[in-house]
């Protein structure tokens, strides 16, 4: 299945495809992502299936919106994206000791400033293996469980019904403290 799920997703096709694209070597990518060359490579090759947090990473450093990586070959460029329960693309992430799926809520929209995920946890564990930074700002709606998120020096337990608001230029990191379903929505700054 999850084999299955990355063929059709082929994310590490369009991000090798984009590296070519710009002149880069597998290894100029690495240290553009502050990943190791197989670690590129494995993703490359449709091996492992990146997070969000990765996928964000290599965005950046190939000067994208995350959106590109889920837009389908031959889509029209549209303004707006109806996404109809069970349609949305569910990616598991295998970076982690553990599985963490999600949900891209408006697939199929590559110019987009803001990315909406829907992340499901049924155990606890953590959204990104390390603090992470971008330019850009997070909101997280927890719509059941309870999460733990680091926010520089701070540390913030959210539960049902909770929120947060942050920058995401301070470093950050959340933990899933128990099963969680959590709205994610992700707003990069504009690359020109």
């Amino acid at each position: 299945m999850k084999k299955q799920l990355l063929e059709k997703l082929n994310l590490g096709r369009r991000i090798k495809e984009l590296r070519r694209q710009k002149g880069l070597t597998l290894k100029d990518l690495a240290e553009r992502t502050a990943l190791s060359s197989a670690m590129v490579s494995q993703v490359e090759n449709n091996i492992v299936a990146p997070s969000i947090a990765t996928l964000w990473i290599f965005a950046e450093a190939l000067g994208v919106k995350i959106g590109y990586f889920f837009q389908e070959d031959g889509d029209a460029a549209a303004d707006y994206v109806v996404t109809r329960v069970g349609s949305e693309p569910r990616v598991q992430r295998n970076e982690l000791p553990h599985m963490l799926p999600y949900k891209d809520l408006a697939h199929g929209l590559d110019e987009r400033a803001m990315s909406p995920f829907l992340i499901d946890c049924d155990d606890p564990c953590e959204f990104s293996i390390k603090e992470m930074t971008y330019a850009g700002e997070e909101f997280l709606f927890v719509l059941k469980g309870r999460l733990a998120v680091e926010y520089g020096k701070q540390q913030f337990e959210l539960g049902a019904g909770d929120s947060m608001y942050y920058n995401a230029q301070v470093p950050h990191r959340i933990r899933v403290m128990e099963g969680a379903r959590v709205l994610a929505v992700l707003y990069e700054e504009n690359k020109h």
